[in-house]
Order: C-alpha cells, then sequence, then structure tokens
C-alpha cells in the first residue's frame, strides 16, 4: 500500500492498520533538515516520510508571476493579481508578505480581476507528480477570504462586510469565479485541492459566524462542488480556534481540516464531537512543544496527540502548521522518527 492509498482508505474510513503523518516544512527547514540527514533539499520529504505531496498552479503557460512552487530567496514579486509579495517571507515562514495590494480605499474603479482561465497552469504541478509517484497529490490554493482581502487588504475587506455589502459581494463572486475556473482545469493526477485561509484568531473567529454564513458559506458551497466534480476530495486550513464553525464545515463536505492547534483548541472536543464527520491533520504544537520543549517533550505530546485524534482512525499526524525556522532540528528529526516507527509497527 502506498501512501496516496494510506490517506483515500483514510478518509474513505477503511482502515490503515497506521497513522500516517505529513509536516508542513519552510523551505529554511528544509534546508537544515538536508543538512541534518546528509540528503539534497528535494530528498528531505521523503526521507521523512511525507504522505502528501503539495503542489501549485501558475499563470497561464506555466508563467511562474503567478502561483509558483518555486522559492526565491529575496526580492519581491507581483502575482496575476498585481499583488506585490516579498518572497523572503516565504523562505523563513512558509508564507509570503504582502508588500502591496492593487485596490485602495474599495475602489474596484479600473480594475481587472483575472478569471482563472488559460492553458499551461499545471505544468509544473505535472513534472513534480511525476518525479514523485505513490504520495497523495494536493493541490495548495488561496481561499476565498484570503483571495479577497489580499485585494484590498485586511482591514478594508472586513469593513467592506459591514459597511460596503455590494463591493464585498462583487469581490466574493469574482474570487469564485477565479477558483472554480482553475479547478476546472486541473489534471487528473491530483487527489485533493487544500484551500488555505485564516477563519480564526487565538481567541475565536476572525468575523463572526452570522458572517461567516452569509459571505462565505453559500459560495464555499459552489467551488466544493467543483472540487467534487473532478472527483477530488476537500482539504481546509485555518489557523486559530475555529471550534465555532465544525458544523458548518462538516455539512460542507470537508474532507480533512488543519491545524487543529492545541494552545487553543480542545483536541479531545473535537475528536468527540466530530470524528467521526471528518479527518483531523496537525494537531502537534507549534507555538508551544515543537519550538520550545525537548524531544522527550515532543515524543511524550505526539503520543498524547496521536492517542486522542488518531482513536479509531480519522487523523493525519503532524505539526499544527507550518514548523517555525527557530524550532531544535532534533525536535523535527526526532518526531519525525517516531511517527516512521508507527508505521513500521502498524500503529
Amino acid at each position: 500500500m502506498n501512501k496516496r492509498q494510506a490517506i483515500v482508505n483514510l478518509i474513505e474510513r477503511r482502515g490503515n492498520g497506521y497513522t500516517p503523518h505529513h509536516f508542513d516544512l519552510t523551505q529554511r527547514i528544509v534546508d537544515r533538515l538536508a543538512s541534518h540527514y546528509h540528503v539534497g533539499p528535494d530528498q528531505v520529504e521523503d526521507t521523512i516520510g511525507n504522505h502528501f505531496l503539495y503542489v501549485n498552479f501558475t499563470a497561464p503557460g506555466g508563467n511562474a508571476k503567478g502561483f509558483s512552487n518555486k522559492t526565491n530567496k529575496s526580492g519581491v514579486t507581483e502575482d496575476e493579481f498585481g499583488i506585490i509579495w516579498d518572497s523572503e517571507r516565504l523562505y523563513d515562514i512558509g508564507d509570503w508578505a504582502m508588500v502591496d495590494h492593487p485596490i485602495h480605499d474599495l475602489s474596484l474603479s479600473g480594475y481587472a480581476f483575472p478569471d482563472g482561465t488559460g492553458e499551461g497552469r499545471y505544468l509544473d504541478a505535472a513534472t513534480q507528480m511525476e518525479a514523485h509517484p505513490g504520495r497523495f497529490n494536493v493541490l495548495l490554493m488561496t481561499g476565498l477570504l484570503d483571495t479577497c482581502w489580499h485585494l484590498t487588504g485586511l482591514e478594508d475587506f472586513l469593513a467592506a462586510m459591514l459597511e460596503e455589502e455590494a463591493i464585498a459581494h462583487r469581490l466574493l463572486d469574482h474570487a469564485v469565479e477565479y477558483i472554480v475556473n482553475v479547478i476546472r482545469g486541473a489534471p487528473p493526477q491530483l487527489d485533493a485541492v487544500r484551500f488555505l485561509e485564516d477563519w480564526g484568531t487565538q481567541n475565536g473567529l476572525l468575523i463572526s459566524r452570522k458572517l461567516w454564513k452569509k459571505y462565505l458559506e453559500p459560495r464555499l458551497r459552489v467551488i466544493h462542488e467543483a472540487v467534487r466534480k473532478k472527483r477530488l476530495y476537500v482539504m481546509r486550513h485555518s489557523c486559530g480556534d475555529i471550534t465555532e464553525l465544525f458544523p458548518d464545515i462538516i455539512a460542507l463536505g470537508v474532507d480533512i481540516i488543519d491545524a487543529i492547534q492545541p494552545e487553543v483548541m480542545d483536541i479531545r472536543f473535537l475528536k468527540k464531537e466530530y470524528g467521526k464527520d471528518i479527518v483531523f491533520f496537525g494537531g502537534i504544537g507549534t507555538q508551544s512543544t515543537l519550538p520550545f520543549g525537548s524531544v522527550d517533550d515532543v515524543i511524550r505530546e505526539a503520543e498524547e496527540t496521536i492517542h486522542a485524534l488518531g482513536a479509531g482512525g480519522g487523523y493525519v499526524a503532524g505539526p499544527a502548521g507550518a514548523i517555525s525556522t527557530d524550532t531544535p532540528i532534533e525536535n523535527v528529526a526526532s518526531l519525525a522518527a517516531f511517527c516512521m516507527k508507527l508505521k513500521e509497527r502498524g500503529q
């Protein structure tokens, strides 16, 4: 059984005999692990036993001006939306720092929203999937809310949801069109789409559940339907405490949810209430134990988390988000070794 089949079995509740694992890594952590294992950076994920293979799409024609899986350690880049990003941040924390956005003061005059069509968006992805057979192939895609606020800035878009509803709806509808069109062009080798956006903070939701259901829920249903039409699974990422949204997330047919931050969420409550309906991914503290604990602390938390979230299946073990660059590499390597031993033992 390869890693792809192990994840499919988990989603379909067919049983695996072991708990799959995956670590989200910044490029700097990849380079540090490569040095630790004495392998090339492109061999790190196989070395630590990662089950997912993340791939990206680009602007039409494979132009890396769009969303690319290539890491640039310096300078800035402009994507097809006209958003300016500082790519150094991608190397260090696994995310882009927005330098500027194309829509200011909620003025849409003169702005041409890309519609997501165009050939050649998956050229890099196809090459990557061919080079790494047997993994569960996951397309990374910026989610609906984040697509919109990246265009306007966070404060302006949140204000629009309260005071400029017509503008908020217009932006969201354009974002849905873009996302659905990109998904329609997805190649058959893909297994899932993982939508990356944050609905939570350390203390609860970023926006109220009422606003989430008004603006996002009906559009998320359309997006998920497009994913299903391609016979793909739906993965969702959100940092923060999104416990309040779990019934809605499940009703929308999400198959896998992360990051399940133990610092702000009750993982045992989540498993008890929702463990039969959704697969959890993550849960091992990246704000606490991994960066600040000892190796023994890390293994102890991993054992407790796998016991709590993995009982009866339905869990992909891993850190609750990308491992921060200041994490002791011994902690990362020890956690990887522990997870791979579980696979060998059939646990």
